[in-house]
């Protein structure tokens, strides 16, 4: 059964036929409001509006997991969550956009429901957050209907009620702060050494004297880069051989960009396969497919970003040999943008539910 989560301006559903409401208990806590069981176009739904019937409930106070729970208690198998949000992108108002992956930067509410009170302790592989059948149902439908949709965004979520600033509208491209490319490289491998130890890699370096550190700043989001080089890091971890290693580059290029370079040993991807490793879900040889780990996003999400920086990816391998992913970005970045480039900003409603 589907179920409908609406949020600001869509606090019932007109298309909705009603059967009947239910009062739903949780283990969380109370629901946002009453679950409201209907038909849509002959279909068994079932509607819950996030901020309450009268929109009595600010996005802070919205008790996700108690919402979510009732829904999966009373049937619901797939779950679409409607958000107006901000726009950091190249759209408009009344755009309407499929986002693929999320940035969580909410703070002060909980946020799983795994949290050790049944002695448990489950870690979730949230490398996909949204349902790819659902995604593709949601775009087949707007195309059927000649709605256009966006398809693919990153949904930023930050603890409502406040939204972005002007600043994050104006797409200043000295907006941000300052980062040390050559000092993010190596703080970030920090989480990753452990990984690296197991399967018995060793890493090789290739950054300038320490006193000329000053040449590898740029200017932008820094939580944006953190993204790129986690991914870029944990690629190369989990697919070179074992026993081999990662080798971590930054280059200036130029007097207006930074070069991020990462490699790994024991590529076993052609120049031709390595082609589509930006392709959603590709997984094209043999140990990308049995590694256990990757969904094929990881790199997907890298191009999203960089290109949303202003920047370019580009990759080379060769069988046997090195595979590497050369990121070039530009010492002052724009404020993110995706929408096919686009990172959407919204309070906590958007990406909970």
């Amino acid at each position: 059964m589907l179920a409908i989560i609406g949020g600001t301006g869509l606090t019932r559903l007109s298309t909705l036929a009603v059967a009947h409401r239910e009062v739903v208990r949780t283990p969380y806590g109370e629901p946002s409001a009453a679950l409201i069981f209907g038909q849509l176009d002959g279909r068994d739904a079932v509607f819950l509006a996030r901020h309450g019937h009268g929109h009595t409930i600010p996005p802070h106070r919205v008790n996700y997991r108690a919402n979510l729970w009732a829904l999966k208690h009373r049937g619901a198998t797939s779950v679409v969550a409607i958000a107006s949000v901000g726009g950091i992108c190249r759209c408009e108002p009344g755009d309407l956009v499929v986002p693929d992956q999320l940035i969580d930067y909410t703070a002060g509410r909980e946020h799983t429901f795994f949290d050790g009170s049944d002695r448990r302790v489950v870690h979730v592989d949230f490398t996909a957050p949204y349902s790819a059948e659902v995604r593709a149902r949601l775009l087949s439908a707007g195309t059927a209907a000649d709605i256009g949709i966006a398809d693919g965004g990153v949904s930023s979520a930050v603890s409502g009620p406040r939204l972005e600033t002007a600043a994050v509208h104006s797409g200043s491209g000295n907006a941000g702060e300052a980062t040390d490319i050559a000092d993010l490289l190596e703080t970030r491998w920090d989480e990753f050494a452990v990984r690296a130890a197991a399967r018995g890699l060793s890493s090789r370096w290739e950054l300038p004297p320490a006193d000329g550190a000053a040449a590898l700043t740029v200017r932008g989001e820094a939580e944006a880069l953190r993204v790129i080089v986690d991914n870029l890091f944990d690629n190369a971890v989990s697919y070179a051989d074992r026993g081999g290693w990662v080798r971590m580059a930054a280059t200036a290029c130029g007097a207006d960009a930074v070069c991020i370079e990462v490699g790994n040993s024991g590529s076993q991807l052609s120049s031709e396969d390595a082609a589509h490793v930006f392709d959603r879900f590709w997984r094209g040889d043999r140990s990308r497919a049995e590694a256990g780990l990757h969904c094929g996003l990881g790199l997907t999400l890298v191009k999203r970003i960089t290109e949303a920086l202003g920047g370019t990816i580009e990759v080379r391998s060769t069988r046997g040999g090195e595979f590497a992913v050369a990121v070039t970005l530009p010492r002052g970045m724009p404020a993110p943008a995706v929408h096919g480039n686009a990172i959407m900003t919204s309070a906590p409603a958007a990406s909970a539910s």
